[in-house]
């Protein structure tokens, strides 16, 4: 949230910047009416090497070049939605086997984080890049030992040590590491929309609320004090040649607009699910570097 009440708060100098009126509640769910794939059937070639893909053969048809796409239905699509889910990308819905609109943004994001076309469509190439970097079968991306250095974010070093956390603002993700820069967790979040989006840059932890209601109920009155979800982490610009900080007017926050999630959505902070912030703010402290990257 760009305003300078919260950062005034922590003692730093306000600035002003041209806001908008608090995110529009965006319409979630995978309920997208089902619309028919499109194409003839291809010969299968190749299969998953990834156990998880193993028994869905429209996905071993996707890697052969028939795309799963906006409609379709089954456990191959469920299996595709679970291993999103463990890579730490948004499907608010949860992995239900439809192939709805969070579905399709999911894989946006994922194949953004891959330098891939950005259809929403399990095409081929999405497919071999899910299936060579999702982590093995029943674990989370930060669970397992032998996961693709693909499938993450490193972190930046910042005057010889691993930065805190990292913002991949077109993945829409957030990874949090342990001060030996080890990977800990990757969070979905919502970054900046339009002309407030998230800047990229190196910051720092300049303060913290736990219960950030009454800053809300004086920025943002219309929302009951529930513009920040449960948890605000204020950032400051932060130079490292200098050591100095200056306020940024971004923060890490809750939300309660749980389907904004994995969007641009956000007036240049970046939202976090309530008990994702509550995490992220146990491990954050003052003075940790997080670097945010476009």
């Amino acid at each position: 949230m760009r305003t300078g009440l919260i950062s005034t708060l922590f003692g730093t100098a306000p600035t002003q910047r041209r806001g908008e009126t608090i995110s529009k509640i965006l319409a979630g769910g995978d309920d997208t009416p089902a619309v028919a794939p499109s194409g003839d059937r291809l010969s299968l070639s190749g299969a998953p090497k990834n156990g998880r893909f193993a028994d869905a053969p429209e996905l071993r048809a996707a890697m052969a070049g028939q795309a799963v796409r906006l409609g379709a239905k089954g456990e191959g699509v469920k299996a595709v939605q679970v291993a999103l889910l463990d890579l730490g990308f948004a499907l608010p819905a949860g992995a239900d086997g439809a192939f709805g609109a969070q579905t399709t943004l999911a894989l946006k994001n994922f194949q953004a984080s891959q330098g891939l076309p950005k259809t929403g469509e399990l095409d081929a190439a999405t497919m071999r890049s899910l299936d060579e970097v999702a982590p093995a079968p029943g674990l989370k991306a930060w669970e397992d030992p032998n996961l693709s250095p693909k499938a993450f974010v490193a972190p930046e070093m910042v005057k010889g040590k691993p930065s805190r956390g990292v913002a991949a603002i077109d993945q829409h993700r957030f990874f949090l590491y342990d001060r030996q820069g080890k990977l800990e967790k990757i969070y979905p979040i919502a970054t900046g929309k339009g002309e407030n989006a998230t800047d990229a840059g190196i910051k720092i932890v300049s303060g913290k609320l736990a219960d950030p209601t009454n800053v809300a109920k004086q920025l943002w009155p219309e929302s009951g004090g529930r513009a920040f979800g449960t948890r605000l982490v204020d950032l400051s610009w932060y130079d490292p040649n200098t050591g100095k900080s200056t306020r940024s007017g971004e923060e890490l926050h809750g939300t309660f607009d749980r389907n904004s999630i994995g969007r641009d959505a956000s007036h240049g902070c970046m939202r976090f699910f309530n008990e994702d912030i509550e995490e992220v703010y146990n491990r954050l402290k003052v003075g940790d570097v997080v670097v945010t990257k476009a």
